[in-house]
């Protein structure tokens, strides 16, 4: 019987003109075949308006890198551990191993597994009898069955003290946020089996106690986490200990700036009947399919700033939302791998890191970028970044060689204050190690997906100037 496998689905983020998805999902089966199929999604309707298919060869057109670790994983085997772990700021890996777990829907599999490395969480309280739990989740873009609809996919780990884990599953049609995942009741695992979390024992992590020290880290290409302790923060809700967030994508806002010093970064999932808990300090019932957004705001005061935002996608109607405020150092705990990042100087070196597997992380100061469009817009002040999750290298053999990437955060549309809208970039850079950037703010105006920076709008950013690329030392 043949064996196949299926690979992670991966959100390569928006095409430069138009504000579409592009979404790459894939397979490789046991004689070395591998498939890939590339879908354009619609950004205005979650709709499918195009699709390429892919046949490579493994090792000739499909070519796997395995990230390079310095330090062997350690599983954590206990419930305290974990939080202790996740609460200091460690990156912790998770890995679902459905075989060995009760209640698994993929009867008949000898492998069925999946995970995640960028996991955000919080801790609950129940309020019935005050036993706390940890969830954790992530998400991802797929396709249905039938590969006739994109899918928003969120995979949720409720872990409990005792070491039970229930892991269970979303996929919100993104044409009409319907859930159509085919095994609601989930599977049940334990820590020590089923239910696998990972770090890397002997990493070193920094804690930055500050606004100025993270701020310095985050511009120095580091990987931040950031954990929120809300029995020292203000107006928190009562219910939930704590909150966890890796930072993917970010803004940064110096003193130069129109908004003041400070950098903001969000936080996207799905509402739960545990989730709603963030957002609200009552009990209230939103529906299946509403999601959360939460928005952080930095500033030089040494205080972060967390609004909540639990709201229906189908109609954007904002169903509650609440902002609380957590002190740098106790409140918000801010920290990263100690091992330094190594900025990037040409085309070649981030060719040769990407090939690698290196992290990567990308920093763009469009103050020192080049408009050759003339539009006038103000970036004084402002920078960028984001870790660099997926690329498009287009004819990496010849001189004519590019490097395609791009990273997009939901935000509150802040140029219109009405509704929601997308924060992103496009990044394309060739050997002449000047890169084309479009900067956007993606946002439906008139029924049309709009770029309210501006139709046609782009810089150009030097390498090693207005675009930094950092690679992680190890990794």
């Amino acid at each position: 019987m043949k064996r196949s496998w299926k690979l992670i689905s991966m959100i390569l983020g928006y095409s430069v003109d138009d504000g579409n998805f592009l979404l790459v999902t894939g397979y490789v089966d046991d004689v070395g075949r591998a498939s890939f199929t590339i879908y354009a999604i619609s950004g205005l309707n979650g709709s499918i308006i195009d699709t390429n298919v892919a046949e490579c060869v493994i090792n000739v057109g499909a070519i796997f890198i395995q990230k390079r670790f310095a330090f062997p994983n350690e599983h954590i085997t206990t419930y305290d551990d974990l939080k202790s772990l996740l609460l200091g700021g460690a990156h912790v890996t998770f890995l679902g191993l459905a075989e060995l777990c009760e209640g698994n829907p993929t009867t008949g599999l000898s492998k069925a597994q999946g995970g995640s490395y960028h996991l955000q969480f919080y801790v609950e309280i129940n309020p019935a009898n005050g036993q706390e739990d940890i969830i954790l989740e992530y998400y991802y873009l797929g396709v249905t069955m039938d590969a006739s609809t994109p899918t928003f996919n969120v995979a949720r780990m409720r872990v409990y003290p005792d070491g039970f884990v229930n892991v269970t599953g979303s996929a919100f049609l993104t044409t009409t946020w319907e859930d159509v995942y085919p095994f609601p009741q989930g599977f049940q695992c334990t820590l020590d089996d089923g239910a696998r979390f990972q770090h890397r024992r002997q990493e070193e992590y920094e804690t930055h106690v500050s606004f100025a020290e993270a701020e310095a880290a985050l511009l120095a290409g580091k990987e931040l986490q950031v954990s929120l302790d809300h029995t020292q923060c203000e107006g928190a809700p009562e219910l939930i200990a704590a909150v966890g967030v890796r930072v993917l994508e970010w803004q940064q806002y110096d003193v130069d700036s129109a908004v003041g010093h400070e950098f903001a970064f969000t936080q996207f999932y799905s509402a739960s009947e545990s989730l709603i808990r963030v957002a609200t300090v009552g009990w209230q019932s939103f529906g299946t399919g509403s999601m959360v957004l939460q928005e952080y705001v930095m500033r030089d005061d040494n205080v972060l700033k967390s609004k909540v935002i639990v709201f229906n996608p189908a109609t954007e109607e904002i169903l509650s939302n609440m902002t609380y405020t957590c002190p740098v150092g106790t409140g918000a705990i801010v920290s990263s791998p100690a091992r330094q990042s190594r900025p990037l100087a040409t085309y070649d070196e981030l060719f040769g890191a990407a090939m690698d597997g290196l992290h990567l992380e990308v920093r763009i100061d469009f103050e020192r970028c080049n408009d050759p469009t003339g539009s006038g817009s103000n970036f004084n002040g402002v920078t960028g970044g984001a870790y660099l999750r997926e690329m498009f290298i287009n004819n990496p053999d010849s001189p004519d060689a590019t490097i395609f990437t791009s990273a997009y955060t939901m935000v509150s549309n802040y140029m219109t204050d009405e509704g929601f809208a997308y924060n992103s970039f496009d990044l394309t850079l060739n050997s002449t190690d000047v890169a084309f950037v479009v900067p956007a703010l993606w946002s439906v105006e008139n029924g049309q997906l709009t770029n309210l920076l501006g139709d046609g709008f782009f810089l150009e950013c030097a390498l090693g100037e207005g675009l930094i690329v950092y690679a992680s030392t190890q990794d």
